[in-house]
């Protein structure tokens, strides 16, 4: 079973959504999962996608419907079956130590990092 998990509201991003929800996937043994952000219409949207048995699907939405991050601020969270294909978890978290990497590329100086001269 494939599920999609939208999750709307003022602050869904930097707040650690996708891990929340990875480490929850994780947890119930979910070989499949994604999660990327993006905006619409002034609001910050996560959108997740998970595979696995009933049951874990089941115990995923109960977990996602009733918990979040506390500096979340959240307005809805819609569910609905999906029938895309969804990468696997470990390329997931691959995909998230991507992200880090290029967000401290971003941080560094123009021109790149400079390497100390040997003494």
């Amino acid at each position: 079973m494939k599920l999609k998990v939208r999750i709307r509201g003022s602050k869904v991003h930097e707040v650690g959504y996708r891990v929340f929800l990875l480490r929850k996937a994780l947890e119930l043994g979910a070989e499949r999962f994604n999660a990327l952000n993006s905006d619409e219409d002034n609001l910050q949207i996560l959108t997740a996608f998970i595979e696995g048995p009933k049951d874990l699907i089941a115990d995923f939405s109960e977990a996602a419907r009733s918990h979040k991050p506390a500096m979340a601020e959240i307005m809805d969270i819609s569910f609905q079956e999906h029938k895309g294909y969804i990468i696997g978890i470990g390329d997931y978290i691959h995909l998230l130590k991507v992200e880090l990497l290029n967000e401290g590329v971003s941080a560094l100086p123009k021109g790149g990092y400079a390497r100390p001269s040997p003494a």
